[in-house]
């Protein structure tokens, strides 16, 4: 996973960051997917810092519409790393359709 940074009013370049094994983690209490990273070596020092970015469901969901739109587009792009998820998919897919209630 990386994450770029630049300036929004003055350009400087863009700086990166990489996250090279990222945890990903449901947070029941907040109901936010969590990704998680320790000891990030900063874009402009030797400072290392733990990064944390959470998600909402709805979030999910805006991210799950441009993934399917960009699938549909190149599938051979998708098609290995997704077919390892199918199981996880088919489950979002159940709740999603109402099969699975509360």
């Amino acid at each position: 996973m990386k994450i770029a940074r630049s300036g929004s009013a003055a350009f400087h370049g863009v700086y990166e960051i990489q996250f090279p094994s990222p945890k990903f983690t449901w947070n029941a209490g907040e109901k936010l997917l969590q990704v998680r990273q320790t000891r990030v070596e900063d874009f402009s020092s030797n400072a290392r810092h733990d990064y944390a970015l959470s998600i909402t469901v709805a979030e999910l969901g805006q991210l799950i519409a441009v993934a399917a739109d960009a699938a549909m587009q190149d599938p051979a792009l998708f098609v290995d790393d997704l077919s390892k998820v199918l199981a996880g998919l088919t489950r979002l897919q159940a709740v999603a359709a109402g099969v699975v209630r509360a």
